[in-house]
């Protein structure tokens, strides 16, 4: 199952790898705008990030994970089992 990529604020810089983005995949994996609070998965490092208020990213915090969905989880996983496999480009650790 291929992630859907959706502009985001250019030069996004994500909090754990410092990797920079202007794209996101949202977990249902449909075209749609990105919202604050959304939860994404980093490219590069494929740690669970949100969105917030001013457009940029921050990790995910233990109450935000837990309040998941087991749907969103799953699809959240299979995200990072794509990156960990190298299904997109991305630049060094």
């Amino acid at each position: 199952m291929s992630m859907s990529s959706l502009p985001i604020e250019p030069h996004v810089r994500c909090p754990r790898c410092n990797h920079i983005t202007d794209l996101v995949a949202h977990h249902d994996g449909q075209p749609k705008k990105p919202a604050v609070g959304d939860v994404v998965v980093c490219i590069r490092c494929a740690g669970l990030l949100t969105l917030t208020t001013v457009g940029s990213l921050r990790e995910l915090r233990d109450h935000e994970y837990r309040a998941l969905s087991v749907e969103q989880l799953v699809r959240l996983g299979e995200m990072q089992t794509e990156v960990a496999q190298g299904h997109f480009r991305r630049g060094p650790l």
